[in-house]
């Protein structure tokens, strides 16, 4: 499951993932603030009233991975 959620405190944005049956992945836009990823956070936790926070894996890749030889 997947939405896009939008601050309008700030205006940022972040994509939240339903990534199992116990996991919840938020992958922030790209002026995402801290302020907003943690009420996103604050907001999820108080829905299910439990929960803890961590932080990700770094995922980064090399611009020349998104290309192919042609």
């Amino acid at each position: 499951m997947h939405a896009s959620v939008l601050d309008y405190e700030d205006g940022t944005n972040a994509d939240v993932f339903l990534t199992s049956d116990r996991r919840v992945s938020i992958v922030p836009g790209f002026n995402a603030s801290r302020k907003s990823l943690s009420r996103i956070c604050d907001r999820i936790n108080q829905g299910f009233l439990e929960g803890d926070v961590s932080e990700g894996e770094d995922r980064s890749k090399d611009p020349e991975e998104y290309f192919v030889a042609g």
